[in-house]
């Protein structure tokens, strides 16, 4: 099959897995920090650990393009499965929520005018409703998360990749289309 030159710079799943952060052990033990068991929206303009986009040419700011505080997803890792979660959710609304205990639950469209956008990451056992994706694999944990952003509404990140996905984050803003993707362990 004759690929674009964007298809060709795009990383395989195994190259995008062997840059998971990895400890010394011995082959035979677990490696550490395998799941994410929640994120950290922060606004600045170079975070540390912050979610990178692996197709477009944004630099992991949710906002690019719209103006407003610099937006940043950042990903807390953990050994424990129990603490994994297992998939994220994305909201639109037209006023603000009330903001949740946790830092999680902030506007991803900071200052830009506009819907408020939030982002919620899941924790579900086996058996228990769906996640926005594939459903089916809501007992999963996730093991990584990376951003997709195309000025293409029909350029989605391929679900071959191993890859599910939120909707549309900047979906009503106009500009690039933006998904949070993310791989299951």
């Amino acid at each position: 099959m004759l690929q674009t030159a964007w298809q060709q710079q795009l990383p395989t799943v195994e190259a995008i897995n062997s840059s998971i952060i990895t400890t010394n052990a011995p082959a035979d033990t677990a490696i550490e920090n395998e799941y994410i068991s929640s994120f950290t929206v922060v606004y600045t303009q170079f975070p540390h650990g912050n979610v990178q986009e692996i197709h477009g040419n944004g630099t992991g700011d949710i906002n690019q393009g719209f103006g407003g505080k610099y937006v940043h997803i950042c990903l807390n890792r953990t050994s424990n499965p129990a603490l994994a979660i297992t998939g994220f959710t994305f909201h639109r609304e037209p006023a603000a929520n009330i903001p949740l205990p946790t830092s999680s639950e902030q506007d991803l469209a900071k200052g830009a005018g506009g819907d408020y956008r939030y982002l919620r990451a899941v924790k579900q056992r086996t058996g228990e409703g769906e996640v926005q994706g594939k459903g089916a694999a809501a007992a999963r944990k996730v093991k990584d998360v990376w951003l997709w952003r195309t000025k293409d509404e029909n350029d989605l990140p391929p679900s071959a990749m191993g890859f599910d996905r939120t909707t549309d984050i900047n979906e009503g803003r106009g500009g690039d289309y933006l998904y949070l993707c993310w791989t299951y362990h």
